[in-house]
């Protein structure tokens, strides 16, 4: 039985489409709702306080931002529509397959994430809420495996944007997360990051 009245899990989608998994906890959102001309199926990140109009700068964010002024949940989890969090093991065929990719040196950058169409098989495995409750009461957060970066999350960032942007987005951090502040540069110069959504 999910528990879903204090855990909430929401999955952002950049388009319309059908929400998977078909889960009670998993709240699908329309990332910029606003920016589209016609009304989806999924519930749109333009209600309540909202910056659904400036999806075009910030993509997924202004679903974050949603989720932050407009939910009330104890636990709340975010994911991608295509990457989703599991309390179970990987399956046999799964870890052959990164044996023979390993072989073949098609195992860079493939490491903790797996690709497939195959949403039946998937669907049992995905997290539900009963076993995020069961995995908080031992931490304090779930996070992904961490993943390997041809660049450092600087170097890809300032090939995104510009230095400028980058720069101000490092302030803003340190304005707002103190403790953040001496990690910073440290931390998006190296060749990893962990990836929610």
């Amino acid at each position: 039985m999910q528990n879903c009245d204090n855990c909430k899990i929401y999955v952002f989608h950049y388009k319309n489409g059908e929400p998977f998994p078909d889960l009670p906890c998993y709240i699908h959102i329309l990332a910029g709702q606003e920016t589209y001309a016609q009304q989806s199926v999924l519930t749109g990140d333009n209600t309540g306080e909202n910056i659904s109009n400036k999806n075009q700068y910030y993509s997924e964010l202004t679903g974050i931002y949603w989720v932050y002024k407009n939910q009330s949940s104890d636990i709340v989890g975010t994911c991608h529509y295509r990457r989703f969090f599991t309390a179970k093991g990987e399956p046999f065929q799964y870890k052959l397959k990164r044996l023979l990719y390993y072989f073949g040196r098609l195992d860079i950058g493939r490491h903790g994430l797996i690709y497939t169409s195959n949403r039946e098989y998937w669907n049992n495995r995905i997290l539900t809420c009963d076993e995020a409750i069961s995995v908080l009461k031992n931490f304090d957060a779930i996070m992904p495996i961490k993943r390997k970066l041809r660049q450092s999350i600087e170097s890809h960032y300032t090939n995104i944007t510009t230095h400028q942007i980058y720069n101000y987005f490092v302030i803003l951090l340190e304005k707002k997360l103190l403790n953040i502040r001496l990690r910073s540069k440290l931390l998006f110069s190296k060749k990893g990051c962990m990836p929610t959504i």
